[in-house]
């Protein structure tokens, strides 16, 4: 999970990083230097989000009709009958229950250069619900996510091999405090994001993109942006939950 670049490329170019959206279904954020989830009723809210059957992004089940993800997943998603979502298995290819996507929703803020507001939530035509499924709990509006919390993330994206993950892979990440995430990126990095990770060897990466941050047994994050070279020493931004106009956008649409 080593590279958020599932939309986008980000571009480190001398002191500054900046965010160029690609192809996600060539490029997707994927956990880099995690190791295989074991213990999957741990994990029983995580997705993989399908296009024409082929991975593209992760997303975690809020209710039983709805699924959280990036916005940015759905750049290049022109059909949503081509949507669907694997639940109920560790292993990308088999296993589990394959649920279709119905209609989607993406925040009206949602600015794709630069990643702001990257969050989507979509509605599935039959329930997400069956053996090792459940819905992740959501952080509350304005909760404080202290620096040096430590989140955990999971996914299928590419790992050091260059491939994308046939099984779950997981990684725990510390939180950022704003002032640093924002140095450290070159440019403010809004309230609607928030920096993790940073030690080389340890990332999110391409595929890995739409996949939720868990702490305490609640979703605090999406995965969202990285630097184009997974696990540099580099953090990963994440959508920010608890800020108040996307809870609000989540509630509005799914009551949750």
């Amino acid at each position: 999970m080593k590279n958020l670049d599932i939309g986008f490329l980000v571009i480190l170019s001398l002191a500054t990083v900046d965010l160029k959206i690609i192809s996600k279904k060539i490029w997707q954020p994927y956990i880099h230097g995690g190791e295989d989830v074991r213990n999957f009723s741990n994990f029983s809210y995580i997705l993989s989000m399908r296009y024409i059957d082929f991975h593209i992004c992760g997303a975690s089940i809020i209710h039983l009709r709805w699924a959280l993800t990036a916005a940015h997943c759905f750049d290049d998603t022109h059909f949503v009958d081509a949507v669907s979502f694997r639940g109920g298995s560790v292993n990308r290819f088999i296993g589990g229950k394959i649920i279709h996507a119905e209609q989607f929703f993406i925040h009206p803020q949602y600015n794709a250069p630069t990643y702001a507001f990257d969050v989507a939530v979509v509605r599935t035509i039959e329930d997400l619900s069956g053996d090792h499924m459940s819905p992740i709990r959501l952080i509350g509006f304005n909760t404080m996510l202290p620096a040096g919390l430590v989140g955990s993330i999971a996914g299928w994206g590419v790992t050091s091999s260059g491939s994308l993950s046939i099984n779950l892979q997981q990684l725990d990440l510390p939180i950022w405090n704003q002032r640093d995430c924002s140095e450290r990126w070159s440019q403010r990095v809004n309230l609607n994001k928030f920096c993790a990770g940073g030690t080389a060897g340890f990332d999110s990466c391409n595929g890995d993109s739409g996949g939720p941050m868990v702490v305490n047994g609640m979703q605090v994050g999406i995965i969202s942006a990285g630097a184009t070279d997974c696990g540099i020493a580099f953090p990963s931004l994440f959508v920010n939950i608890t800020h108040p106009s996307i809870r609000a956008f989540i509630m509005e649409r799914t009551r949750v």
